[in-house]
């Protein structure tokens, strides 16, 4: 019922319909309906959830500039982070080592991001 009536609407809207119904098929998109992101971005929560850390050391690391990261603009101003496969192997080295080395810095390499926003 809700697919005929959506039909029913405009052509623009049928192919952004179907459009997103595809990415979520291929896998391109994740979340519910009005949270997707890219396969290689994660809200700030599930990253952290993700990882297994408290949240504000996840923040933390935004600050440092070990993870890439961008502010949505608005009231809300959710942060949207970027991690990819090797990224967030990456992350959790970091993690590892920040929780059995804390007397230690980490070594550069576990706090350079290896991925970059288009348009950072």
């Amino acid at each position: 019922m809700f697919l005929r009536r959506y039909e029913r609407r405009s052509g623009r809207r049928r192919r952004t319909y179907w459009a997103l119904v595809e990415s979520v098929r291929t896998g391109r998109y994740r979340g519910s309906a009005g949270n997707e992101l890219p396969l290689d971005e994660w809200w700030f929560a599930d990253l952290a959830c993700r990882l297994d850390m408290p949240q504000p050391t996840l923040y933390t690391w935004i600050r440092r500039g070990w993870v890439v990261a961008r502010q949505l603009p608005g009231a809300r101003g959710r942060w949207v982070l970027l991690a990819d496969h090797d990224e967030l192997k990456r992350l959790r080295d970091l993690r590892q080592h920040c929780m059995h080395r804390r007397s230690q810095p980490p070594p550069a390499n576990l706090t350079r991001p290896t991925t970059r926003h288009e348009d950072s």
